[in-house]
């Protein structure tokens, strides 16, 4: 039986397959510890588990599970009045404020 890092693995080599111009992705959270969250689940899981911070991951992509280049990570902190609605809307300014900025760059630079 595969794990489920192969599966997901085999399922980004076919979704680069055909989206040949895919090349950075924004990920809710950091690169997680726990590949099967589904990115609904992430602030749901980082309340469950206490975290006292979460953030965004910019990287571009390859074809392996968030193995690609890291280009830029930002944080914010997690309260314990936090719910993961709240978690979520914190991590969505981070990508609104970061995302363009380091896509304009990383395009600039001609990675």
């Amino acid at each position: 039986m595969q794990d489920a890092s192969a599966k997901t693995d085999g399922w980004i080599r076919a979704v680069l397959d055909g989206l040949s111009s895919l090349r950075v992705l924004c990920l809710r959270g950091y690169v997680p510890e726990n590949r099967t969250l589904s990115p609904a689940s992430v602030h749901e899981a980082v309340k469950a588990a206490g975290e006292q911070e979460t953030g965004i991951t910019i990287h571009q992509v390859n074809e392996h599970y968030d193995e690609g280049l890291i280009l830029f990570q930002a944080k914010c902190t997690v309260t314990s009045v936090d719910t993961a609605d709240s978690i979520a809307q914190k991590v969505h300014q981070l990508e609104y404020a970061h995302y363009p900025r380091v896509i304009e760059e990383w395009i600039r630079s001609g990675r």
